[in-house]
């Protein structure tokens, strides 16, 4: 479901998370589908500034999971 997810944290892309996160209500199922994913960074960090649309994030790469 998540194609590109790698290269879209390298781009750190705001198109893209807004996109991404348009298409999940919840910031939990979110992060559930990133984890499952592999090699991509093992944490990250989001700041939502606007609550309901999840509009403002801010990503922060850590080390690879491979």
């Amino acid at each position: 479901m998540l194609e590109n997810i790698t290269e879209a944290c390298h781009i750190l892309s705001i198109e893209w998370i807004e996109n991404l996160m348009s298409k999940y209500i919840k910031f939990d199922l979110l992060y559930k589908q990133i984890r499952r994913e592999r090699k991509i960074y093992e944490r990250f960090w989001i700041k939502m500034m606007d609550k309901k649309k999840y509009s403002t994030l801010y990503f922060y790469k850590m080390n690879l999971k491979h």
